[in-house]
């Protein structure tokens, strides 16, 4: 199972990293849009905690088609994608983003970031997520 560890709940999003299954070391950073809980002020993905299975197919973003993985089953949301290309909070709206490291209130290198995620996950057409959070 692949994981995704949450580390930083802040406004200008959620940071994390993704760590391939049998690894122990990240391969990336991630960030996903932060939205305001109204009950407690904190910030919160869309995505909660949890199991989900990923599934591949190809997605229609604000910058055109992608063939990427949506995560499947996220209580209240669908179209919840793991991942892909954006550096900063208002690039996604709840999907993770994947980048190759954090720099303030952003991810660097995300383009080059999803196409070694995508080709460093390999063939497969699903696969098993775990997201964490701290």
């Amino acid at each position: 199972m692949h994981t995704l560890k949450r580390t930083d709940f802040t406004p200008d999003g959620i940071f994390g990293t993704f760590t391939f299954e049998g690894e122990t070391n990240p391969s990336f950073v991630t960030l996903e849009h932060a939205y305001v809980n109204e009950t407690d002020g904190t910030y919160q993905p869309k995505l909660p905690a949890g199991q989900y299975k990923c599934v591949l197919g190809k997605h229609e973003l604000h910058s055109g088609p992608v063939t990427t993985f949506e995560v499947m089953d996220v209580p209240g949301h669908s179209g919840i994608l793991c991942c892909h290309v954006g550096n900063y909070n208002d690039d996604s709206e709840g999907c993770v983003l994947v980048g190759i490291e954090r720099v303030g209130n952003m991810i660097n290198n995300s383009k080059l970031a999803f196409h070694l995620f995508m080709d460093k996950i390999g063939e497969v057409t699903e696969y098993d997520l775990e997201v964490v959070n701290p």
